[in-house]
């Protein structure tokens, strides 16, 4: 059923998946597979090796779906990929329960499934041209086929499932839910003590054999010891009406539908730019593909990731695809910014350079002082949390034993921990956080801020006002139980990976750098 769609949507024009309601934007610069290949060995479910294969399978389904949940490409960074790698083994251990129980989604649940897709809709309808399109970018942006497409939302349909039954059991009680709420939601009388980060900095110093090795160990990573990577780009730009605010008039509809048509204009030509998959054609000449276009292309000075280019309006979205090009991939696919529709190719990168100690010693030295400092506020904040935790416990109250310790105390006006209107002082807002996890008459421990640290206790707790509060249990509810449901599927994966002929891949029992 599902291959019979797609075939029926083969002869449909290619289309920008830019909606009045959901932006879908892609931003790539090449497929999963070559940006982010999988090596080594790739673990052992009850017995049987993972292959690559099927492990770079199960990663791109990752990539995939994270791509249509966001509406635009992951990020390409070493913190992302570990935490896909994570997301991909523990796929395959869903994947693998649900076929011991014989769980399986029909063709009927994936195709509803995709009809219900935000991105795939208008005005509450599906359109096929949408879908024919986004089979078309994952085709050639990320190399995977139809068939695979539709696999890969068979997969997610699939692990759904298998969470749900293995989650679905958990539940929180009344009385902890509201023990929970009763912290959040009750008005305090909290009393701080706070250590200075400035008197500490001003004990330390940095000695010029500190400083020269700081130097060596930062100098080759350390992008504040080093000039600026910058690059030049060649761009084909798009300009397009802004997207409407308000979505319920006529003139706002008129103005996205033009929008999305030029967007379909700047997709069609990115598109043009990449090979096909099974290697029968090769990546369009940038300027050659413009030419029959009949559109004219620009390039940029040489310019930073944090620097506007010359001449052109301020744009994350240009900047960001601009640095993750790269000589392999050098064209990107559609860049939505508010101005319009970009469409990029790396030109030349001048790389960073390591700037001489001389004219970076002053910020090491800052740097050592400031590190020295922070060491020795935790060691005297963890010592003084520790003594006046013992005095109280022998009946002494707080602020006595803080004076014991020559150490002053502040008692802060009554407010309530889980009240969003409280202003957004950072004190505020770490003591919020405290007194939300502290019983009445209990010490925290030593918590270290930017401006040096704190140590508070709850002096006093009223009953929550459930009249003002009362959406808020219900919501803390729906919170918790979530979150023990994550805990609970988390420990299944832990045990299913320790379990009898089962083993974790290497790159995730490796320390992450």
């Amino acid at each position: 059923m599902i291959n019979l769609i797609q075939r029926s949507l083969r002869p449909l024009l290619v289309i920008v998946l830019i909606l009045i309601s959901v932006p879908f934007i892609f931003i790539t610069t090449g497929p999963v597979f070559e940006r982010n290949p999988v090596v080594g060995h790739f673990g052992k479910i009850n017995g049987h090796d993972v292959t690559r294969d099927r492990f770079s399978q199960v990663q791109t389904s990752v990539y995939v779906m994270l791509t249509l949940q966001y509406g635009q490409a992951v990020p390409d960074n070493s913190e992302i990929q570990r935490q896909v790698q994570a997301e991909t083994w523990k796929r395959l251990l869903l994947l693998e329960k649900a076929r011991q129980i014989g769980l399986v989604v029909d063709d009927a649940q994936v195709l509803d499934f995709i009809r219900s897709m935000p991105a795939l809709q208008k005005d509450g309808q599906f359109q096929p041209d949408r879908f024919a399109n986004m089979l078309k970018y994952f085709q050639q942006m990320m190399g995977i086929s139809e068939n695979r497409f539709t696999e890969t939302l068979r997969d997610e349909l699939t692990v759904e499932k298998m969470e749900r039954l293995l989650a679905s059991p958990i539940q929180i009680s009344p009385k902890d839910v509201e023990g929970q709420f009763n912290q959040i939601y009750g008005a305090v009388t909290v009393s701080t003590i706070t250590l200075p980060f400035s008197s500490y900095l001003s004990q330390t110093t940095a000695t010029a054999q500190e400083v020269d090795q700081e130097y060596k160990n930062l100098i080759d990573h350390d992008p504040s010891l080093r000039t600026k990577e910058r690059r030049r780009v060649s761009y084909i730009f798009y300009p397009a009406p802004a997207v409407a605010e308000k979505k319920d008039s006529a003139a706002a509809k008129d103005k996205d539908e033009a929008r999305r048509q030029i967007g379909e204009k700047a997709l069609e030509f990115a598109l043009a730019l990449e090979p096909e998959p099974d290697g029968s054609t090769k990546r369009g000449d940038f300027a050659q593909v413009a030419k029959s276009h009949n559109l004219t292309v620009a390039t940029t000075a040489a310019f930073a990731v944090d620097e506007t280019p010359a001449s052109l309006p301020p744009s994350p979205n240009f900047n960001r695809v601009a640095f993750s090009l790269s000589n392999e991939h050098p064209t990107s696919s559609v860049v939505d910014t508010p101005a319009g529709f970009y469409v990029l190719k790396l030109e030349e990168i001048t790389a960073s350079q390591p700037r001489p100690l001389t004219e970076v010693k002053s910020q090491l030295e800052d740097r050592i002082k400031k590190r020295k400092a922070l060491a020795l506020i935790k060691q005297n904040g963890a010592a003084a949390a520790d003594v006046i935790r013992n005095q109280m416990a022998k009946g002494v109250p707080f602020r006595s034993a803080a004076a014991q310790l020559k150490l002053s105390v502040e008692t802060l006006s009554t407010f309530v921990p889980g009240d969003s209107k409280l202003g957004s002082d950072p004190k505020l807002d770490l003591v919020r956080r405290i007194a939300a996890g502290l019983k009445t008459g209990q010490p925290s421990p030593f918590i270290p801020t930017a401006a040096g640290g704190v140590i508070a206790v709850v002096d006093a707790r009223q009953a929550p006002d459930r009249k003002t509060y009362s959406q808020m249990e219900q919501h803390l509810q729906t919170e918790l139980i979530g979150q023990a449901r994550e805990q609970a599927l988390n420990e299944w994966v832990r045990l299913a990976s320790s379990a009898p002929g089962t083993s974790l891949p290497p790159m995730l029992t490796q320390k992450a750098e």
